[in-house]
């Protein structure tokens, strides 16, 4: 099955995101969710190495996430 890279807003998204992930699971992909980024970390790193090892994107489109830059 695919490795699918969610994306979604921590203001908003997470939970959401967590049931996404729950679904797909159960269908036999595997996921990439950035749960641990911290802003002080190395998120971007994390983000982009998830993003090129994916096979799919799934972009989660809440409030915050279309407020985001």
């Amino acid at each position: 099955m695919a490795k699918i890279f969610l994306s979604y807003s921590v203001r908003d998204g997470f939970d959401l995101a967590r049931r996404i992930e729950g679904g797909l699971v159960k269908k036999g992909h595997r996921i990439s969710i950035p749960v641990d980024f911290k802003v002080a970390g190395n998120w971007r790193n994390k983000s982009t190495k998830g993003l090129i090892t994916a096979d799919m994107l799934v972009a989660i489109l809440t409030p915050s996430a279309l407020e985001s830059r």
